[in-house]
């Protein structure tokens, strides 16, 4: 294994903004160069870290793309590619801003990096399948492939709940349930998850919420602001 990549973890800290909430974290090889690089686009952090974690990344790339400011957004994603390659919200996120951005060619070829990835992913857990059936989900779409994108979202719905063990989802499970079976065509149940993650606690500073691409076949729906 390429020294680089020296273990896989997958974060479980929802990222104040967002259904991402478990995304792959690689360990990193410091570049100092990645810093100043992704300062100019992300602003001032705290010291005292040699490089930008992908989480730090993530997280500034949501910030800039709830504010429609995609050209900082684009600039994040592209160091989120260079500094963390093997990571799929690297992709992930690189891929929705160049669609925002009318670069289709580079939304495709991201999306397909994506669905590489995921398909040489190691197994785990319910849990860790349910993820990578989201992005695997979001790769097909973005690929043109609907139909399977579909099966891809409900499947990631099925595992999730089946992680819980029985337990009711509250919080930021609900909220990523909730984005699952929007993108699954389930208005109903992603109505119900919803709501049960704003009764259960979740809170969302940034308003990603307003923006998630993930919630947008919900977000007309009347229920969808009445509970909000």
């Amino acid at each position: 294994m390429d020294h680089s990549i020296r273990k896989l973890v997958w974060v479980s800290g929802l990222l104040a903004a967002g259904s991402f909430v478990y995304v792959l974290v690689f360990s990193p090889v410091p570049d100092p160069r990645a810093r100043a690089r992704a300062s100019a686009a992300v602003g001032p952090r705290d010291q005292g870290s040699e490089i930008w974690s992908a989480r730090e990344l993530d997280r500034a790339f949501r910030s800039a793309f709830a504010q429609c400011r995609y050209e900082d957004a684009e600039r994040i994603s592209r160091e989120m590619v260079e500094q963390y390659t093997h990571q799929p919200v690297s992709w992930f996120d690189r891929a929705l801003v160049m669609e925002k951005l009318d670069r289709e060619p580079d939304a495709f070829n991201a999306w397909s990096t994506l669905m590489h990835q995921i398909g040489s992913m190691p197994g785990g857990n319910d849990q860790m399948a349910a993820h990578a059936a989201y992005y695997r989900g979001w790769a097909l779409r973005g690929m043109g492939e609907h139909e399977k994108s579909n099966e891809q979202f409900s499947e990631a719905v099925d595992l999730y709940e089946r992680s819980l063990g029985g337990r009711e989802p509250a919080r930021g499970d609900a909220y990523n349930l909730a984005c699952y079976a929007s993108l699954a065509g389930r208005t109903d149940r992603a109505i119900g998850f919803w709501e049960r993650a704003l009764a259960t606690g979740y809170s969302d500073p940034g308003f990603w919420w307003t923006m998630d691409p993930d919630l947008d076949a919900i977000r007309g729906d009347d229920r969808f602001v009445e509970i909000a």
